[in-house]
């Protein structure tokens, strides 16, 4: 496979697992988009999906249905039609009232030029000195991502979930070391961590010993990165007009200050 498609699908199948879920359901349940900014709808859109994902191949697994590329198309596609009718039959039920859309226009971020260029440039920078970071880092060099990669392509090459357990190595009286009879099993919560990879794997079948895995988890720090910047301009202008000021401590000023020590820094 090629170069270019292989980017290609992994940008399609990113869109098509972990932000166009997510964007439905919002779009479902607020009838004003305009009360997120473009940002947080972003944001939004990436952690829904991430969730509606996860509880799907648990579902799938838990009632014995194999992941395949169908079964995982077919699940958010029956999950999304489902909440769709539920948004639909709730509006309907519930009759409120239109929603205020002035105070929605009051929730919107509001930058100035100056403020979009420093936040567009501290974004490049947070891009560019990562991706300088990673770019040795393509294939595993730690047995953390190495040990993550094996349980994901184990879930994908076998489409169910999988039991983990641990052996623990003993030492005999002849001061050989041997493994434990029977795998204990550990905790389970980290199953959360290889079901994105391990569908993105059965939808486009790109390889595990591939740059994918390491940019999609670069693709999480991002929006990580931007959830706290959201966050600090959030919180700033919820306490707007107790110490804070309209000269230099403006919300806006105070979620760069974040950007930038979250991310250059």
């Amino acid at each position: 496979m090629g170069v270019l498609l292989t980017t290609v699908l992994f940008l399609f199948t990113t869109g098509l697992l972990f932000f166009a879920p997510g964007y439905l359901i919002v779009r479902f349940f607020f009838k004003t988009p305009k009360r997120f900014h473009a940002i947080e709808t972003l944001l939004y859109s990436f952690a829904l999906s991430i969730g509606l994902l996860d509880f799907l191949m648990i579902l799938l697994g838990k009632t014995g249905i194999l992941f395949t590329r169908t079964s995982l198309i077919l699940g958010l596609a029956g999950i999304l039609l489902f909440l769709a009718l539920a948004s639909i039959l709730w509006r309907r039920l519930s009759k409120h009232p239109a929603e205020d859309t002035s105070r929605a226009t009051e929730t919107t971020l509001h930058f100035t030029k100056h403020q979009t260029r420093l936040f567009l440039l501290l974004l490049l920078l947070t891009f560019g000195i990562k991706t300088i970071y990673l770019s040795h880092t393509v294939l595993p060099t730690a047995t953390d991502l190495g040990h993550h990669m094996y349980w994901s392509k184990l879930i994908a090459e076998t489409g169910k979930l999988p039991f983990y357990g641990k052996q623990e190595i003993t030492t005999t009286s002849t001061g050989t070391h041997e493994l434990s009879s029977d795998p204990q099993p550990i905790a389970d919560f980290i199953i959360g961590e290889h079901l994105p990879f391990a569908a993105q794997n059965i939808i486009s079948h790109i390889d595990f010993l591939s740059a994918f895995p390491v940019t999609l988890l670069f693709l999480i720090n991002l929006l990580s990165v931007l959830a706290l910047f959201v966050l600090t301009l959030r919180l700033a202008m919820s306490i707007k007009g107790s110490w804070l000021t309209d000269t230099i401590f403006t919300p806006e000023n105070i979620a760069l200050g974040s950007l930038f020590f979250f991310g250059p820094l």
